[in-house]
């Protein structure tokens, strides 16, 4: 299957949970609730529409980097959901059973933000080189640090 096919077959509830496993597996839980209110923060901008939040252009790597191997290992648990095998198909990832309880709580608002209304996001050390700000960060505060992260909410 094609990116495209992939993503216009995925559930929104999918779609999440796998964008929280592939931009936050390794954080605490706390941080994992953080990108998925980022998500959640960014619905206005997409028409309440998830799914566009999470394939906007440039603005989750996992769905655009084509290069980078998260961006592989996403699209191959994306394809054993869409057989059915969802979860159970991926090894017992239990870092991907718990971004989908996150996915739930926070698509379904029983999850509080953590964030304090971020719709942006990024990790110094995710960043080439190492510690870069974007410029979209420069000169703002962040409203929240939680994990590897930092938290921004701008206009």
């Amino acid at each position: 299957m094609t990116l495209a096919e992939i993503q216009a077959a995925l559930l929104a509830d999918d779609v999440v949970s796998l964008t929280i496993w592939a931009e936050a597996r390794s954080e605490p839980i706390e941080g994992q609730i953080a990108v998925g209110c980022v998500i959640r923060n960014r619905l206005p901008r997409y028409g309440g529409d998830y799914k566009a939040v999470c394939f906007a252009p440039k603005q989750f790597s996992c769905w655009n980097d084509t290069d980078d191997i998260n961006h592989v290992q996403l699209l191959d648990y994306a394809q054993r959901f869409l057989t059915g095998h969802g979860v159970h198909a991926t090894g017992g990832d239990l870092a991907l059973r718990q971004c989908q309880w996150v996915a739930e709580g926070v698509t379904r608002h029983l999850l509080k933000d953590n964030t304090g209304g971020a719709n942006h996001y990024y990790s110094p050390s995710g960043m080439v080189p190492k510690g870069r700000v974007p410029s979209w960060a420069k000169g703002k505060g962040p409203t929240a640090v939680i994990g590897r992260h930092r938290f921004y909410r701008l206009p």
